[in-house]
C-alpha cells in the first residue's frame, strides 16, 4: 500500500454537533467554528500533499485522536469534518473514495492532535 498524506495536525476537529448548526426556519448550516476548522486543515493538507492533482483511487485512512483529558465523547462525531478536509485540500477527489477506516482515541498527558495517514486501498 502506497502512502499518499501523513499529517499531525496540533487539534482535534470540531464533532458534527459544532461543524453544523440548524436555523430557526430549519436550514441546516455549517458554523463558523467548523468553516475557519476545515478552511485551515484543508490548506495544511494541501500543503502537505503538495499541489497535485487530487488522488482519485480508493483510499484507506488510519485516524488518531490523540487528548489530553479523559473527557467522553463519540468517536465517530469528529470524522465527518476531517474527511470532508482532506477533499477541500486536494488530496482527495471525493469522501466517497474512502473504503477503509480505523478511528482510535489514545489518552496522552498534555498532548491534544489528530494524525492522518492516507493510504492507497487495493482489494
Amino acid at each position: 500500500m502506497r502512502k499518499i498524506l501523513s499529517a499531525n495536525l496540533n487539534s482535534l476537529p470540531p464533532t458534527v454537533n459544532h461543524l453544523y448548526r440548524t436555523s430557526r426556519t430549519g436550514t441546516r448550516y455549517k458554523t463558523r467554528e467548523g468553516r475557519d476548522w476545515q478552511e485551515i486543515t484543508a490548506a495544511v493538507f494541501h500543503a502537505l500533499y503538495g499541489g497535485a492533482a487530487p488522488y482519485d483511487g480508493d483510499v484507506m485512512l488510519d485516524i488518531c485522536f490523540l487528548v489530553a483529558d479523559k473527557r467522553r465523547w463519540d468517536i465517530d462525531n469528529r470524522v465527518k469534518a476531517l474527511i470532508d478536509a482532506l477533499v477541500m485540500g486536494g488530496v482527495l477527489k471525493d469522501d466517497r473514495q474512502v473504503q477503509s477506516l480505523h478511528v482510535q482515541r489514545e489518552h496522552v498527558p498534555e498532548t491534544t492532535q489528530t494524525l492522518v495517514l492516507v493510504k492507497e486501498w487495493i482489494r
